[in-house]
């Protein structure tokens, strides 16, 4: 049976397409879903080595440090 960790990513430094990016906050969206249901969507600001700042889907992420 696989236990699900639950990681705070933010101020970590993670990988990403093979790139380096500095996860700056968390993004989490509640959206509906049928009657009183609702779907958590979990993302993360990142800051790319270029300078951008875009959000990146949790499973994206890979912790480097």
């Amino acid at each position: 049976m696989k236990i699900k960790e639950s990681i705070d990513l933010v101020g970590n430094l993670c990988a990403f397409n093979n790139m380096l990016v500095l996860v700056i906050s968390k993004h989490v969206i509640l959206r509906p879903f049928g009657n009183r249901e609702y779907i958590k969507k979990e993302s993360y600001y990142v800051l790319f080595p270029q300078g951008g700042i875009d959000t990146v889907s949790k499973e994206s992420l890979k912790v480097i440090c």
